[in-house]
């Protein structure tokens, strides 16, 4: 049965899959009827969508079929819980249609404003024409449940039967209990048996009520290159003011580029030489390197989830990326630059996702505006770099940095040097920047308390440069 709401707990779902082993049985009839019912109910609901956004949708909708003054005919037989399960989808899916179509209205407005005319291209969303679903399973329509068999009741050459089904399934993670599920068909002749798990997780109350008082915060910097993520630990006092208490960098990344360099460099050469660039076209290779990305996400998100939970943070605060657009250039310098940024995205929803419902971890973002380009302690901008002994020449003297801006400009490099000649590694200057910027919501004056000297100073520099000069040690 599903979880009631509580007072002070929110409901986390995810999804346990389970594999039917008896054959014999066509259950896809079972779902096409289910899409049919749903069908019929999305276009009732067209008509009369008055009842969408009722609590109990049920009583607007049913008596117009089961009750004594009904007037309409409902033409399907089918338990009551599939029918239900179908107008709430039938629900689902309007509700989705005209979020998009209400979109669709802004933008269209948007258009005629800037370019006064409306756009052909762009043509409003419409209701489907024919559903294709999975079967939503209620109680009614499971029962004698004991880990290794159920009975469900499916629809078998037109008649509704119970029968009874084993199935492989992993073991039921502790704290949580089986809701509803959907019956799954593919093409293989596969069949599957999705429970929807849930379990209450005390509520935070949005982020605002848990940095009222001053927590932990993880900011992360993610990187193109390299290592994907910088993550550093601040600890926010009431007043504002934070302390660095932990760093970690991620590991496997550069190996995964590497590895994603590689085999889009053969996909170009395999283009090059057939000359067959089309849909389909080297499907097992493609589907190495999408699953790779995919993959990769969740190894990188789970590092930076742990880190968070490990040093007691309440959120990860990350940059917004979702600007940024691959350039013109070869196919597999593009490929590369795409899949990358793709990568970024998929690790912030990843981290999201699994720090929320596995440690009741929040996460936000912030503008990326400065954050890399700024000391986060005085604020002066700085120049970036790759290699040491260029980074001393500039923190040596002003006018080196001077000369390397005008003449090379800003561009990346995991060393940060200011015009004053501090030198910082960029990623960690970037989650400073990334905590500072979040702390600025909450707090009037956020403040970075540096508990150690950074040994980078000029004065270090400038003498460790006129050793090397004269000999000295």
């Amino acid at each position: 049965m599903p979880l009631a709401k509580k007072k002070g707990f929110r409901i986390e779902t995810k999804t346990l899959r389970t594999k039917l082993l008896r054959d014999g049985f066509d259950l896809t009839e079972t779902n096409k009827l289910f899409s049919e019912v749903a069908l019929f109910f999305l276009l009732i609901i067209a008509d009369d969508p008055d009842g969408v956004d009722e609590s109990d949708f049920k009583r607007y909708y049913e008596p117009r079929f089961f009750s004594p003054e009904a007037t309409e005919v409902f033409g399907f037989d089918c338990p009551q819980s599939l029918r239900r399960a179908a107008l709430a989808k039938a629900i689902g899916i309007y509700k989705s249609w005209r979020s998009n179509y209400e979109n669709w209205k802004k933008r269209e407005v948007e258009r005629l404003a800037k370019k006064g005319k409306p756009s052909k291209k762009h043509r409003p969303p419409v209701l489907p024409g024919e559903l294709h679903l999975n079967a939503t399973f209620y109680s009614g329509m499971f029962k004698e449940n004991d880990g290794k068999s159920l009975v469900l009741k499916v629809l078998t050459k037109g008649a509704w039967k119970w029968v009874k089904f084993c199935y492989q399934a992993p073991m039921l993670p502790e704290g949580w209990q089986l809701s509803t599920a959907a019956l799954i068909t593919k093409q293989n002749g596969s069949a599957w048996f999705n429970w929807v798990i849930e379990r209450y997780q005390p509520a935070t109350g949005g982020i605002k009520t848990v940095m009222h008082n001053g927590n932990k915060i993880c900011a992360v910097d993610l990187d193109l290159d390299g290592e994907l993520a910088k993550c550093a630990i601040y600890d926010v006092e009431v007043d504002g003011t934070t302390r660095e208490v932990a760093r970690m960098t991620t590991f496997g990344h550069k190996e995964h580029v590497a590895l994603r360099k590689s085999r889009l460099g053969e996909m170009a050469q395999l283009m090059n030489k057939t000359g067959i660039i089309c849909k389909g076209f080297a499907s097992n290779r493609w589907r190495k390197i999408r699953n790779g990305e995919i993959d990769q996400s969740r190894k990188q998100a789970k590092q930076i989830v742990d880190f968070a939970a490990r040093n007691g943070a309440a959120v990860i605060v990350f940059e917004h990326l979702g600007r940024l657009r691959p350039t013109l250039r070869s196919f597999s310098r593009r490929s590369n630059q795409k899949r990358a940024y793709w990568l970024k995205s998929a690790v912030q929803d990843q981290v999201s996702w699994i720090a929320r419902q596995n440690h009741n971890i929040l996460t936000a973002k912030i503008n990326p505006r400065d954050t890399s380009n700024t000391e986060a302690v005085t604020r002066e901008p700085v120049m970036r770099t790759d290699q040491m002994w260029k980074a001393t020449w500039l923190a040596f003297d002003p006018e080196n940095w001077d000369f390397f801006k005008s003449n090379e400009g800003y561009h990346p490099g995991h060393l940060a040097v200011s015009r004053t000649g501090s030198i910082i590694n960029s990623g960690l200057n970037a989650c400073r920047n990334i905590m500072l910027k979040f702390c600025k919501r909450y707090y009037s004056k956020p403040e970075l308390v540096i508990a150690r000297c950074v040994e980078s100073s000029i004065q270090t520099v400038r003498a460790t440069h006129l050793n090397s000069i004269t000999g000295e040690v």
